[in-house]
C-alpha cells in the first residue's frame, strides 16, 4: 500500500510539474481561487488509492465530518434527470444505464463547498490534475 501511496505522489507531482508549466508559458493561472466552474458540472473519476488518500487526508485534517456533510446533501438532492434513485432498473437496457451514469457524473462536485473551494485540493484526483493541463 505504501508503494502505492508513492507511485500516486510522484504521479500527482509530474502532473502538478506540468501544470505549473503551462501556466507559466500562458501566463495566466490555470486555477482560479473560488472559481469553482469545472467542478459544478463535474464528479471527478477516481481510482480506489485515490479515494483511500482523500479519506486519510480528510481525517488528518480534522475535516471529515465536513466532507461527510457534503456527501451526504450530494446523495440526498436528486436530479430531476436521473431515475437510479428509485434502486437497480431491471429491464432497463446496459446503455440506459450507461446514459444514466453520464449524467450522474455531471453533477457538482462534492469536494466543493459553499465557497466554492475544493475541500480535498491537496490531494485531488489525477482527473482533477488534469483539468487544463491535458486535452482530455
Amino acid at each position: 500500500m505504501i508503494r502505492a501511496f508513492l507511485e500516486l505522489r510522484a504521479i500527482h507531482k509530474s502532473f502538478d510539474n506540468a501544470g505549473g508549466r503551462l501556466q507559466q508559458f500562458l501566463g495566466v493561472p490555470l486555477c482560479l481561487p473560488n472559481c469553482g466552474i469545472c467542478c459544478e458540472c463535474n464528479t471527478p473519476y477516481t481510482t480506489t488509492i485515490e479515494g483511500i488518500l482523500a479519506v486519510s487526508w480528510l481525517i488528518g485534517t480534522g475535516k471529515l465530518s465536513v466532507m461527510l456533510s457534503l456527501i451526504e446533501g450530494w446523495l440526498l438532492d436528486k436530479d430531476p434527470s436521473l431515475t437510479i434513485y428509485e434502486g437497480m432498473p431491471i429491464g432497463n437496457s446496459r446503455q440506459e444505464l450507461v446514459n444514466e451514469w453520464h449524467l450522474a457524473i455531471r453533477s457538482r462536485c462534492p469536494f466543493l463547498d459553499s465557497e466554492k473551494r475544493c475541500i480535498i485540493h491537496a490531494v485531488r484526483p489525477l482527473a482533477c490534475r488534469a483539468y487544463g493541463v491535458t486535452r482530455d
